[in-house]
């Protein structure tokens, strides 16, 4: 069969992602959250396990932080409740308790204090819309 210029729909794609989960990866937060949470890629248990599915794609650190060994399951962490909190299965409380789960996980994994300080700093400060329903960091985009 000689090729047609176009065979079936519009292919759909994402451009941003950095990284892909190769395992399951869990952290207990310590939250209740009251609820057990399971979607495609993110299950949160109602004591506050916090399990990324494999397959799971996120960007790393954001803005000024940049990517390290020691803040690579942190920022995995925080993608994903950041997600769940955007689709609305956590409410926006978590903001800040996301951005100190992110400090404090990164200095049990070797950063500096100061520096995962600075880092929650600017999430306190500067990421609040990234968990607002609604916000998309990765549009679907279409190709012919």
């Amino acid at each position: 069969m000689a090729y047609s210029g176009k065979e079936g729909v519009d292919m759909k794609y994402q451009k941003g992602y950095n990284y892909r989960l190769f395992e399951d990866e869990s952290i207990n937060t310590g939250w209740f959250i009251g609820k057990d949470i399971d979607t495609e890629y993110i299950k949160m248990t109602r004591s506050g396990l916090l399990t990324v599915k494999r397959g799971y794609n996120w960007d790393g650190a954001s803005s000024v932080a940049i990517d390290t060994k020691n803040n690579m399951t942190p920022s995995l962490c925080h993608d994903a409740v950041f997600q769940l909190m955007r689709l609305e299965y956590l409410d926006q409380k978590y903001f800040y308790k996301a951005n100190k789960l992110y400090r404090d996980m990164c200095i049990a994994r070797g950063m500096w204090k100061a520096r995962a300080e600075i880092d929650q700093w600017g999430l306190d400060n500067f990421a609040s819309f990234a968990c607002k329903p609604g916000y998309e960091p990765y549009p679907v985009l279409t190709a012919p």
